[in-house]
């Protein structure tokens, strides 16, 4: 094929609705591979272009290509906030339709709890490349999908700060057949009373573990701590609290501090 027959080949010819549609066998290929980047983009708030080459096996050029291809096409937004930064790429409205999704009533604030969004998509992806068959990576945005539409309960009910009840998602839900473990990183401290909830809400519920990820040995032994009470309180109120409950290291902490926290952990149970 001649550069010529190719560019046409690759040009993009929008039809009805917001799919650009690319004509010619390489160009099913490519819709094809968009359209799974765009699904894997729309489970979280946002994501970074390394991040997207960590989860589909390419190299950080050619993400950063597709991308910026897939930007042009109005079907993804790329901001940041300093020029030091990733961008962090999130679905563009046009985008969500092309895939079937409801937009955003707002574009995702980057800036807030941006590590810890970051790290949320960076062990999703760990985790769904090392899966067997069989075992689903869920994001939040998929627990409140599923849960919406009545395929069970992948959330829990806990207190806020000001004693009001919510609604909690994890960050992450590892599911084979009917089992199911959470999966939080804590990064950011949490009033005590907060912690107590959430953690008393997991040991009360139908999932078979929840693991807790935290970055320092403080949070680790205030988990132990509060574990250990709140499975107390719930066996003294006959609530069967069958959860199992892990603490460990976040796979990036320094590995001083990563020893730390697992004998920190260590102290629970």
């Amino acid at each position: 094929m001649h550069d010529n027959e190719r560019a046409a080949t690759d040009r993009p010819v929008v039809t009805a609705g917001d799919w650009p549609v690319r004509r010619g066998r390489r160009g099913v290929h490519e819709e094809a591979r968009d359209r799974r980047w765009l699904q894997w983009i729309g489970r979280f708030r946002f994501v970074t272009v390394d991040l997207l080459a960590l989860r589909f096996g390419v190299s950080v050029q050619q993400a950063r290509a597709r991308v910026r291809r897939l930007e042009g096409e109005g079907l993804v937004v790329a901001v940041r906030a300093h020029v030091s930064e990733p961008k962090a790429i999130y679905l563009s409205p046009k985008g969500a339709r092309a895939i079937g999704r409801r937009p955003r009533r707002k574009a995702p604030r980057a800036a807030v709890q941006r590590e810890h969004e970051l790290a949320v998509v960076e062990l999703a992806a760990g985790l769904e490349l090392a899966a067997h068959p069989g075992v689903e990576v869920l994001s939040e945005r998929d627990c409140q999908g599923r849960e919406a539409d009545g395929l069970g309960r992948f959330s829990i009910d806990v207190l806020d700060d000001r004693g009001q009840s919510g609604r909690r998602w994890p960050d992450l839900i590892v599911c084979q057949g009917d089992r199911r473990v959470a999966i939080e990183i804590e990064f950011a401290t949490k009033a005590a009373s907060r912690l107590a909830s959430i953690v008393a809400s997991y040991l009360a519920s139908e999932l078979a573990e929840v693991r807790f990820l935290v970055a320092s040995p403080a949070l680790a032994a205030r988990l132990a701590r509060i574990t250990t009470i709140e499975r107390g309180r719930l066996a003294n109120r006959r609530i069967s609290t069958n959860v199992a409950l892990s603490i460990a290291p976040w796979q990036h902490a320094p590995e001083s501090v990563y020893a730390a926290i697992v004998r920190s952990a260590g102290a629970y149970g």
